[in-house]
């Protein structure tokens, strides 16, 4: 089975290949629980890229997010490596298993398509956004759908985490 994990500030989201997506709060053991035995484990980490032109605020965010993002991925490794030693926990950032897709193409490829759009004016520029079917999932389950589609297409993008660790 294959498992995919999106780690946000204070929260995990796990969604599997047999159908099972779910939040959970800041608490790796019950995302540990629900990962079955002998699985492929990705998650995704923080990448040591910042964008240029990023607001302050968001530079913060960001910088937040990552170290967040780094204790997290590190204890959920661990301790999912510690319950069964026999699960394969790969990790790579968005910005490298994205493959430059942007979000909406990621999640059309992964199989999920919008079922409307919703336009607004932001700064003075529209913005159309993507509206998706509750069976989709919020933003988070997508994301690790499209985690897992991209490593059924390219795998070789996923690795553990020490090897990631060292490439940094």
């Amino acid at each position: 089975m294959i498992c995919a994990v999106d780690i946000d500030i204070g929260e995990f989201t796990l969604v599997r290949t047999d159908g099972f997506a779910k939040q959970f709060p800041a608490d790796i053991g019950e995302v540990v629980e629900n990962i079955p035995s002998g699985s492929t484990v990705l998650i995704e980490v923080a990448s040591p890229v910042f964008y240029h032109g990023d607001s302050k605020a968001a530079f913060t965010n960001t910088a937040r997010w990552m170290v967040w993002n780094a204790v997290a991925a590190g204890a959920l490794a661990m301790s999912i490596h510690q319950v069964s030693p026999h699960n394969s926990i790969l990790v790579s950032p968005s910005s490298t298993w994205a493959m430059g897709y942007d979000e909406w193409h990621r999640h059309e490829f992964a199989g999920m398509k919008p079922i409307s759009y919703k336009r607004s004016m932001r700064k003075g520029k529209e913005v159309v956004t993507p509206v998706y079917s509750k069976a989709d999932g919020n933003h988070d389950i997508r994301e690790c759908k499209a985690m897992i589609w991209s490593y059924t297409v390219k795998p070789s993008l996923w690795k553990p985490l020490w090897v990631y660790l060292d490439s940094i």
